[in-house]
């Protein structure tokens, strides 16, 4: 968690999350020119309600807000942690006086180590609220899983060079992904200072 805020969650590289976000979302880097980094605190509605902390949390220029969850060990109720947070980044939107019309949109994106979504092979699943024959209701929410234990052989695609970046310690790896393009080649660089602490952090996981 420290090295991906690090990297993706600080002003300083906001190119890297541009270039992370166009490849997830299907949106061109140019759709998040402006992108503004928020406190990761979700509200409490009250003295005793659920607080919690997210990975990275920013908006775009046009309001939607992005909340990006790095977990690499799944748990019991993950599902509901994930869509408490999504939920409490729509309801908050209201304490600001809007209009139900004017509620903006909320993307999550969700990566992680352990197998999460098991009736596929696609290494991105993206959940919104649809019928089983791909009617869409709304595009107020959606979620994006990205699972890092599916990934392929290249395939080709920028979000599989960067799910391969936040996957691996190889410098062979690092090196080719730094050709690819210069928002990751900044990325590389920045990984290879903090190596040994996701060299660290992937060993006491395996124990």
């Amino acid at each position: 968690d420290f090295v991906f805020k690090s990297v993706f969650g600080v002003s300083e590289n906001i190119d890297i999350l541009q270039a992370f976000l166009s490849s997830v979302l299907y949106v061109p880097a140019h759709k998040y020119g402006y992108l503004t980094i928020d406190d990761p605190h979700l509200l409490k509605n009250s003295v005793d309600s659920k607080s919690s902390v997210l990975d990275v949390r920013l908006h775009t220029q046009s309001g939607t807000i992005i909340h990006i969850e790095i977990q690499r060990q799944l748990f019991v109720g993950f599902n509901a942690r994930t869509i408490f947070a999504q939920s409490k980044l729509v309801t908050e939107q209201l304490n600001s006086g809007r209009k139900w019309e004017e509620i903006h949109q909320v993307k999550t994106i969700l990566i992680t180590d352990a197998l999460y979504i098991s009736s596929n092979d696609l290494y991105h699943n993206q959940f919104r609220y649809r019928t089983a024959e791909g009617i869409e209701l709304s595009d107020l929410v959606e979620i994006n899983c990205l699972d890092l234990s599916k990934i392929p052989n290249d395939d080709g695609t920028p979000l599989w060079s960067w799910m391969r970046y936040i996957d691996s310690n190889e410098e062979s790896v690092l090196t080719m992904l730094a050709t690819k393009s210069p928002e990751l080649n900044k990325a590389v660089a920045l990984l290879r200072e903090f190596l040994p602490i996701k060299m660290f952090a992937s060993s006491m996981n395996a124990i």
